[in-house]
C-alpha cells in the first residue's frame, strides 16, 4: 500500500512535477485560509493574502519534498533494473529469466527451452583479453534479441551461457528457428579485426505443468551432447536422465577445452 502511494505521489516528468506541486500548493493555501477564518476571524484578513501567504511559505518545502520523491523513484527504478537485467548484455539475468519462464509455464504456455553456450569462450578471453570477451557477449545478446520474437524470453544465465524460452513453439520447427544461431557470429576485435564465435545449443520441449528445474536439467544435458558431438550444433533432450560426466567426474562445463580455430 505504501509503495503504491509513493509511486502515485512521485513525479514522473517535468509537467507532472509542476501539476503535483501546484495542486499541493492550492491545497495548502486553502487549508491556511480555513485555518485563519476559524481561529482568527477578528483579523478579517483578505482571502488572497491568507491564501498566497500559505502558498509562498509552503512552496520551498513542497518543492523539496517532490524533488526527493522524484530522486528516490529514479533510484528505485535503477535498482529494479539492476536486479532483473544483466548489465553487460541488457538481457534478463538468471533469476529474472527463470521467474519469467516459470510464470509463462504457469499461464499455460508450452514451448521449447534452450540453453546456448559460446564455444571456446575461455580461449577468446585468454587470447584477446576480457574486453574482447565482453564485446563478444554483447554481440551475442544483440544477436539473440534481433532474431527472437517479442514473446520469447531470453536471458544471460551465467558466464557465456544464455537461456531462451521459445513460447508456443513446436519441437518440429526447432531446427528452422535455431538455424540463425548455429552460424558463426562475427564480432569486432582490436584494430577492426573481425572475429567469430559459434554457439552450441541444448533444447528440450516444455509442456504445460512441467517443472522448470527438470527442464533446465534436460536442456543442460542436451547442451552437453552438443559440446561432445562437435559443438556449433543443436541437440534435443526429451527425457530426464542422469547428468553425464567424464571419467574424472568433471561436468560438461568443466570439460569444455578450447581450440585456437574457434576463436577467430
Amino acid at each position: 500500500m505504501v509503495h503504491q502511494i509513493f509511486k502515485l505521489l512521485a513525479p514522473k516528468n517535468l509537467w507532472d512535477s509542476i501539476l503535483k506541486v501546484g495542486l499541493f500548493l492550492i491545497a495548502i493555501g486553502g487549508v491556511n485560509s480555513v485555518f485563519a477564518s476559524v481561529f482568527y476571524p477578528k483579523l478579517d484578513l483578505p482571502f488572497h493574502y491568507v491564501f498566497l501567504s500559505g502558498v509562498f511559505v509552503g512552496l520551498p518545502f513542497v518543492s523539496l519534498c517532490f524533488f526527493m520523491l522524484h530522486t528516490q523513484l529514479g533510484l528505485l527504478t535503477e535498482m529494479a533494473i539492476q536486479a532483473r537485467y544483466d548489465s553487460l548484455t541488457s538481457l534478463a539475468n538468471r533469476q529474472w529469466f527463470l521467474k519469467k519462464t516459470r510464470a509463462a509455464l504457469e499461464r499455460g504456455n508450452s514451448g521449447v527451452l534452450l540453453i546456448m553456450d559460446a564455444d571456446h569462450f575461455k580461449l577468446i578471453n585468454d587470447t584477446f583479453g576480457h574486453h574482447i570477451g565482453d564485446a563478444c557477449l554483447k554481440q551475442i545478446g544483440f544477436w539473440l534479441k534481433g532474431n527472437l520474437r517479442t514473446d520469447d524470453i531470453v536471458g544471460r544465465i551465467g558466464g557465456e551461457e544464455f537461456g531462451v524460452f521459445l513460447v508456443n513453439t513446436d519441437v518440429t520447427r526447432l531446427q528452422k528457428v535455431c538455424d540463425p544461431f548455429l552460424k558463426p557470429l562475427e564480432f569486432a576485435g582490436d584494430d577492426g579485426q573481425i572475429l567469430t564465435v559459434t554457439m552450441s545449443i541444448g533444447a528440450t520441449p516444455a509442456l504445460i505443468g512441467d517443472d522448470l528445474d527438470h527442464l533446465m536439467r534436460r536442456a543442460d544435458i542436451a547442451l552437453y551432447k552438443a559440446k561432445k558431438n562437435g559443438r556449433a550444433r543443436l541437440e534435443v533432450q526429451f527425457e530426464d536422465v542422469d547428468f553425464p560426466v567424464t571419467q574424472s567426474g568433471s561436468t560438461r562445463a568443466e570439460n569444455d577445452q578450447a581450440t585456437p580455430e574457434s576463436a577467430a
